[in-house]
């Protein structure tokens, strides 16, 4: 079964809302996201992605 979409928006304000050490561009990019209303391209959605797992999920396994 497939994932439900992800919103980019809200991926972008959790990932923002953390202490995560962002680079520049890193905050940049998700700033850009945060509110963003068009679709985002599958590039972006990758580096998305990466993000995600590097701030939002490793939080959890550091948590966990």
């Amino acid at each position: 079964m497939a994932e439900p979409p992800v919103d980019h928006r809200e991926a972008a304000r959790a990932i923002l809302r953390t202490d995560a050490p962002l680079r520049e561009k890193e905050g940049q990019f998700l700033g850009g996201l945060a509110y963003r209303a068009d679709p985002i391209t599958e590039r972006q959605a990758n580096w998305r992605a990466v993000l995600v797992r590097r701030y939002v999920a490793g939080e959890a396994a550091d948590n966990g």
